[in-house]
């Protein structure tokens, strides 16, 4: 008895001496459990495939609708203004919408290599690919993108706009030019090392049907939209380079 009375006084007198240790554990325990209550009575949602937090945008529809909406392509004044899809393979969408339903259209597709659900992850050259229908009424695709062969045209179109996870970026056109899919296979290299990028750069300044006057180097990122022509081995290349970033919410540069 002698020796748990000793003991309860050395505990007060140790409680006494360290009252501030002690105030601070207790509120700190009280913090986390209370914290982890509130957390509890949380609901979050169960979603597949990427995170998609662009507030009131298009994207963010299509993303719901299909998990393979991973971004937005937009050229102002144009027809194309539609989500684009991503799958392990580049045939998928070869053949199907925007929702994965078959469709001899087809819809607007990143090829598999690319990166592009976040900006942090995108690809140093971002490759999309679109169907051209010229003896069809349909007009979605990538039909309008050979109205860029006239000068006038590309001048007055000079951007392209491509919304992902957490970014808007705008793309400005230095390149437009067919190239033969058997010999310029390396346009379409997704993550090109310098030399390679360096060899898919200048090979794009020298098919250009024109000048756009755009510097370009290996240190920018570029988006290659390709579609088809009237010969089945040639497509058609509108080449652009990164030159603006904007979070999804419109705040600041990042």
């Amino acid at each position: 008895m002698g020796y748990l009375k000793t003991a309860w006084c050395r505990f007060k007198e140790w409680t006494g001496r360290h009252m501030a240790l002690v105030a601070f554990s207790v509120a700190f325990l009280m913090t986390v459990f209370f914290g982890w209550l509130l957390y509890s009575q949380v609901i979050v949602p169960s979603i597949e495939g990427p995170e998609i937090i662009v507030e009131n945008a298009p994207l963010q529809t299509a993303h719901q609708n299909n998990f393979d909406s991973l971004a937005w392509i937009s050229i102002p004044d144009t027809i194309i203004d539609e989500p684009v899809q991503q799958a392990r393979n580049n045939e998928f969408y070869l053949r199907r919408d925007a929702e994965g339903k078959e469709d001899i259209h087809g819809c607007i597709y990143a090829d598999y290599e690319c990166h592009l659900d976040t900006y942090k992850r995108l690809s140093r050259n971002l490759v999309l690919y679109g169907h051209t229908f010229s003896k069809s009424d349909y007009a979605g695709g990538f039909k309008e993108l050979h109205e860029y062969q006239k000068q006038e045209y590309g001048q007055q179109h000079p951007y392209i706009y491509l919304t992902v996870s957490d970014a808007v970026l705008t793309y400005q056109v230095f390149s437009v030019g067919c190239v033969d899919t058997a010999k310029d296979y390396d346009c379409i290299y997704a993550d090109p090392k310098d030399t390679e990028f360096q060899t898919i750069l200048d090979k794009a300044i020298a098919r250009s049907i024109y000048d756009f006057d755009v510097d370009v180097t290996t240190e920018d990122s570029i988006l290659t939209l390709s579609t088809c022509t009237g010969y089945t081995p040639t497509r058609l290349l509108v080449v652009a380079k990164l030159v603006d970033v904007q979070p999804a919410g419109g705040d600041a540069n990042m």
